[in-house]
């Protein structure tokens, strides 16, 4: 089964390097601060090499990062020394890996694969993960989301919309219901009080879903941006989605009337926006960038007018970014890169402080 992603990157990797003209210049190109005076300072003080990097995230306790692989699957890295990251185990998937989360108790990790859907792996032993169960979607399942007691797994399944699974049963789910939207969905997202989902619809921009009922969920509403919409995230009060949309960088849309979803502002990154992922006072976005800026960093204060803070350009394609609870590391999935590479230095320094060693900003 063709992987859309796969796909995506090839297609707009030329888009980026080819038509320089289109995007090389985005809006507010220079490292804005926060603070007068200020700039955030961004250095990688460590990787872990998977090639085919495509999602991330980690343990409730930090210690271990759980690593989508495009070509081998579930990798678990301890990244108890961030600077020595060093694997713990992997289990293979058949397909092609795109995303993981990992259950609320922290036993399963829940993967989707472009060609067999979703898999449950058991990682109560990190150093052998096994295989409990698998539910074939049957489109292109890219990216997913658990509701929060862990029953029921969301899905963005490229043409065949937001799919639903009944994951109560690790060895056997089961879908629920299914809503088949207009594009080809590759990112979602659900509402604090899980009535709603939002999903990146690639063409069809950010579509809003009612999954009161799980079996019937309904569209409520929509906002066609200009690029392919591929995540979403959403503020703490669920009245403002942040969408990465490819070219056209992050959108941010005002969904308080889930019905007449409307633009309120956005920043034009330099490459293709994969991804997106918010601070936890919601007053920055950090953006996987794909191969142009690797991870950008938006402030998001000022929704009308967000502003670049700072950028780090990885190796290879950045395609998904997580952060440390205490918000002072990014875990990014560098795809033909470094792999699993830890990004340090979230913290604000002078401007003085900047200008004596300019190579703190890069690696």
């Amino acid at each position: 089964m063709l992987n859309l992603k796969h796909i995506s990157l090839a297609a707009l990797f030329v888009l980026t390097t080819g038509i320089t003209g289109c995007n090389s210049t985005p809006n507010n190109t220079s490292n804005n601060s926060i603070e007068e005076g200020k700039t955030q300072i961004l250095s990688k003080i460590g990787s872990y090499n998977t090639a085919g990097a495509y999602g991330v995230t980690l343990s409730s306790d930090g210690t271990k990062a759980y690593v989508a692989d495009w070509n081998d699957g579930l990798i678990i890295v301890d990244i108890n020394d961030p600077a020595h990251p060093t694997k713990l185990g992997s289990t293979p998937i058949a397909g092609k890996t795109n995303d993981v989360t990992i259950s609320s108790d922290g036993t399963k990790a829940y993967l989707v694969d472009g060609n067999d859907g979703l898999i449950i792996v058991d990682i109560t032993d990190p150093t052998h993960p096994t295989k409990l169960g698998s539910y074939d979607a049957t489109a292109d399942a890219q990216l997913l989301v658990l509701s929060s007691d862990s029953t029921k797994a969301y899905i963005a399944d490229g043409k065949d919309g937001l799919v639903i699974v009944d994951i109560t049963n690790s060895t056997h789910p089961t879908k629920l219901g299914s809503y088949d939207t207009a594009g080809k969905s590759w990112g979602v997202t659900i509402s604090s009080d899980e009535t709603k989902a939002c999903v990146g619809d690639s063409t069809n921009g950010l579509v809003i879903i009612d999954i009161t009922d799980p079996t019937h969920p309904t569209k409520l509403g929509s906002y066609d941006t200009d690029g392919l919409s591929t995540s979403v995230a959403l503020s703490s009060d669920d009245t403002k989605a942040y969408v990465a949309d490819g070219l056209n960088g992050l959108v941010i849309v005002d969904i308080s009337d889930p019905a007449h979803p409307t633009k309120l502002g956005s920043y034009d990154t330099a490459g293709n926006a994969n991804a997106v992922t918010l601070s936890s006072d919601g007053t920055k976005a950090y953006i996987s960038d794909g191969y142009k800026d690797g991870l950008v960093i938006v402030d998001i204060s000022d929704p009308a007018h967000p502003t670049k803070l700072n950028s780090h350009d990885t190796a290879g394609s950045v395609w998904d970014v997580t952060l440390s609870s205490d918000g002072t590391k990014a875990y990014v999935a560098d795809y033909r890169g470094d792999g699993l590479v830890i990004i340090d230095g979230m913290q604000f320094a002078s401007n003085d402080s900047n200008k004596k060693d300019n190579n703190q900003t890069t690696e």
